[in-house]
């Protein structure tokens, strides 16, 4: 069924989530979505089966119970997206579909967090340069640490750096010496653990 699908949830803000920022957290859905929040606009996403998040802060605070309503539709719109799908064996099978994918939940943060996460790699110097955002209140001397860890779960490399008081952004290198780099015969891969100090 391509849509357009009406989901509606009641949920209660936890309690012990005060001060927090609370997230309602989307898997993925196929092909946009429409988010109301007791019946106010509180987001929209455009995309194939790419997770995404609505902060529900403005909405609603801990201990409320919310109504949400969510808005799926999977009809193929040219003047939006001129492309068939997201291009996988369904679409060449004419496969009308859509809906979501995955769970939907909440999940909260602290009002100071890390945003847009990424890692990219540098292989001519052997580094992974980690870049992040930096979102809410500054109440003190933030930092950035980042664990490197290979596929056996050992660490490769450890590194911190202090973020400067007006920073909005952080990019932290993690030079890893010998990289094994991946290819379909060796699927070697990383793992980076990062945390806001």
């Amino acid at each position: 069924y391509p849509g357009p699908g009406w989901y509606r949830k009641k949920v209660t803000i936890p309690t012990d989530w005060k001060g927090k920022v609370p997230w309602l957290i989307f898997a993925g859905i196929h092909r946009e979505a429409e988010v109301w929040v007791n019946g106010q606009p509180a987001g929209a996403h455009h995309s194939y089966l790419t997770p995404f998040r609505i902060d529900l802060s403005p909405h609603a605070q801990s201990g409320e119970t919310i109504t949400i309503a969510v808005r799926v539709d999977a009809r193929h719109r040219k003047e939006v997206d001129p492309l068939m799908g997201c291009l996988d064996t369904l679409d060449f099978l004419y496969v009308t579909w859509g809906g979501f994918h995955g769970r939907v939940r909440l999940e909260a943060t602290q009002a100071t967090r890390m945003d847009d996460l990424f890692v990219v790699p540098q292989l001519g110097a052997e580094t992974a340069e980690i870049r992040l955002a930096i979102k809410g209140p500054r109440t003190g001397q933030l930092a950035v640490a980042a664990e490197i860890l290979d596929a056996s779960g050992t660490v490769v490399v450890s590194v911190k750096e202090a973020i400067a008081a007006d920073a909005t952004e952080a990019v932290l290198p993690a030079r890893i010496p010998n990289a094994m780099l991946w290819s379909p015969k060796t699927p070697h891969l990383y793992t980076a653990r990062v945390r806001l100090l």
